[in-house]
């Protein structure tokens, strides 16, 4: 007679969700800094693509050295450690 309980079944290994671009090369950002106490912004460029949480490079024009910030949503970047 054949066993009859349960067959454990496994599904495949999931691979991680590819994380969305919330920020696309060539984007208006609003580059944010400061703390509790202040904070500034200021109108950029993104340099490249980003989603939420990566660091991408900004720079005001195209001229100017880029800024590494952190994507905190769509359109916003946040310069870390400030």
């Amino acid at each position: 007679a054949g066993a009859t309980g349960p067959v454990a079944r496994y599904a495949p290994a999931a691979r991680p969700a590819p994380k969305d671009n919330v920020v696309k090369r060539g984007d208006p950002v609003q580059l944010i800094a400061g703390n509790a106490a202040f904070s500034v912004s200021r109108a950029m460029i993104a340099d490249e693509d980003g989603a939420v949480g990566d660091t991408i490079r900004v720079r005001e024009d195209r001229k100017s050295p880029p800024i590494f910030a952190q994507v905190v949503e769509m359109g916003m970047v946040r310069v870390p450690g400030i």
